[in-house]
């Protein structure tokens, strides 16, 4: 293990690289030359974040059901946070809307050094959109109409056998009952 981390130090690794891997999200950041604790300045950077990030969704075909708020503090500590969408979208305001509610929340003063937004829980544009479960549009089907025969009601639990059939040990009081 030693030699290995000793290579890697010195920038020698040999594993192949493997550029095409499936995009996971899209994100976009920028670290500023000055740190900025004013709504408004944080407010005017993220929403050129947000715009790269659906510009770049759009010319990938993607859209993203999960928006994320990436900020790095004064003293350099990285906070993350994310929202889930109802709808998976692509849409510079919707990915804005959110990602100001999430920094609306963290930005109470605190100076930061960067900022970033993404979009993660990545779909394909154009593949077929996943009903809601408890969607009312959507037709409900009973377990009997599949085959055409009503399903039988579940026969009660027996209470001699456990799961496995095996009978179960009655304690001493129980079998001088019975």
């Amino acid at each position: 293990m030693g030699r290995v981390l000793y290579r890697f130090a010195r920038g020698r690794d040999d594993r192949r690289v493997v550029p095409d891997e499936e995009t996971k999200s899209v994100s976009a950041e920028t670290t500023f030359e000055r740190d900025i604790a004013d709504l408004p300045g944080l407010e005017a950077q993220l929403r050129v974040q947000c715009e790269d990030v659906a510009r770049r969704m759009a010319a990938e075909g993607f859209l993203g059901r999960q928006v994320t708020l990436k900020l790095k503090t004064a003293d350099f500590q990285i906070l993350t946070r994310s929202r889930r969408l109802a709808t998976p979208t692509r849409d510079v305001e919707a990915i804005w809307t959110t990602a100001r509610a999430l920094l609306e929340k963290e930005a109470n003063g605190r100076a930061f050094r960067l900022i970033g937004a993404g979009c993660a829980d990545l779909v394909d544009a154009d593949a077929p959109e996943e009903p809601y479960l408890f969607s009312p549009e959507l037709p409900v089907r009973r377990a009997d109409d599949a085959a055409g025969e009503p399903v039988p009601p579940a026969s009660p639990p027996r209470q001699d056998v456990d799961l496995f059939g095996r009978p179960l040990r009655r304690s001493g009081a129980r079998r001088r009952q019975a």
